[in-house]
């Protein structure tokens, strides 16, 4: 397996591909497996819902990202710089479809509540097929504090 890190600054998003590689399959086939990070993203405001990608930040009907091949969307990783508080929470949720500003929630998706600051979800995954348009959708409950930084990590294999 080669391990090929990559850097790529767009605005105030940083991307990160640091874990892309490569490997051969019984059958010859080469498959490969990459860290999509999202870090220093715009914050949240309470009782809101923002949409982001390696691109930035934005609505759903202005930002998405597509996926030039097919593969598999897993092991969603958020953090907040500010916990939501008490009673409160803030959903991070992969979305997919083929229209822009139509996409649906997935099955991959973690709640970060009360005081925590991170959330997981390493049980499920989403299976794209090319030119899928992709989100992260973040909701933040009535009285949440505002998310304050954000960052967040997807992995995507291909086969």
């Amino acid at each position: 397996m080669k391990h090929l890190p990559r850097i790529l600054l767009v605005g105030v998003v940083a991307l990160a591909l640091t874990g892309l590689a490569r490997a051969e399959t019984a059958g010859g086939v080469s498959s490969s497996r990459q860290n999509i990070g999202i870090a220093n993203a715009t914050a949240t405001a309470s009782n809101s819902t923002a949409f982001y990608t390696p691109g930035g930040q934005g609505t759903s009907t202005n930002l998405n990202a597509y996926s030039p091949i097919g593969g598999t969307f897993r092991n969603l990783y958020a953090t907040l710089a500010t916990a939501p508080g008490v009673g409160n929470t803030t959903t991070v949720t992969l979305q997919t479809g083929s229209a822009q500003g139509s996409l649906s929630d997935s099955a991959l998706t973690c709640v970060i509540a009360d005081s925590a600051r991170t959330c997981s979800d390493v049980t499920h995954s989403v299976a794209v097929a090319a030119g899928t348009l992709w989100a992260l959708k973040v909701t933040t409950s009535a009285s949440a504090s505002g998310t304050g930084t954000v960052g967040f990590g997807v992995e995507f294999d291909n086969p």
